[in-house]
Parts: C-alpha cells; structure tokens; sequence
C-alpha cells in the first residue's frame, strides 16, 4: 500500500464506495453538501479546504496505484503539533482485511516522523462499530470528549478518538 496525496481522477472511485445516505454522512460529516454527492462538490469542496494550506487529502492505493483508501488530514501539526483525520473510507471490498489499519498507520508515522505531531484525533459516529473497531486496532484511544452533530434529521453522537503511541 502507498499512501500518495490526493489525485483529481481519484474523486469518482472514492465516491463509488459510498452507497447510501448514512454512510455518506457517516464517512464526510456531510462536508461535501447535500446526498448524493457529485465528484464537482467533492473537488471543489478540496480546493477550498486546500486554499488555507492546512488540509491534505490523501489515496492510499494499491501497488498499481488503483485507489483503495481515502482520508484527509487538517491542521497538520502547526505550532501545537496538532492533527485531526477525517473522511476515512476504505474500498468495501477490503474492508476488515486490515487495509484501514495500514492506512491509518502509514498516515500516523509521516505525522510522527515527519511532521513532528504529538497529537492525533479523529472524530467518530459512536454507532459505527466498524469504524471503532478499525481505528482501536490502529492504536486510537477513547477520549470521553462527545459532540452531538445533526445526521439526516436526527441528533446523533460522536466521539474523538486520540491516537495512543
């Protein structure tokens, strides 16, 4: 696996593994605007985000380059060494193969070693057991910290997780 900066023609693949409206915002926090999502809101969203030269989006790909994960990293450790992963989404076809752990994993050690970060968070739906799972074998702890956050109607939890050395 490589984990290579996000590339425009990436977009498509990437949005092909989101099928439905909850995973949708339970991958993007609904970021990119209303569901369904289009590869333009995607871009431009990106664009955006990147004007402001604290967001990195990311494709971890497979040795071919064909994409198989995604994620993008903000505030990627400005003086207090703080980073924050979001939009983290893993081709469904390898899905529970350890595929999210690598790539969380590659991420957390160019953050350590090379961007000097100290702390590391994410936030999740604390209905996405999957999601848990994967980011507590990637060595991300609990916080307590929980933040209510409006999804298709209805007010639902969210927990950050901190990244454990």
């Amino acid at each position: 696996m490589r984990l290579l900066p996000f590339r425009e023609e990436d977009a498509e693949k990437i949005l092909s593994w989101v099928t439905s409206e909850k995973e949708y915002y339970q991958w993007s926090a609904g970021m990119l605007g209303a569901w369904p999502v289009s590869k333009e809101a995607m871009l431009r969203t990106y664009r955006i985000e990147d004007e402001g030269n604290d967001f990195h989006a990311m494709t971890a790909t497979a040795d071919d380059l064909t994409p198989i994960g995604h994620l993008f990293v903000r505030y990627p450790c400005g003086a207090d060494g703080h980073a924050r992963l979001g939009a983290i989404i893993i081709d469904p076809k390898l899905r529970g193969t350890g595929a999210g752990k690598q790539m969380l994993k590659k991420v957390i050690h160019q953050l350590e070693e090379c961007m000097a970060a100290n702390d590391i968070r994410l936030r999740v739906f604390t209905d996405n057991q999957s999601a848990i799972r994967c980011y507590e074998s990637a060595g991300f702890v609990h916080t307590g910290e929980y933040e209510k956050m409006k999804f298709m109607g209805h007010d639902c939890d969210t927990e950050w997780m901190r990244y454990a050395r």
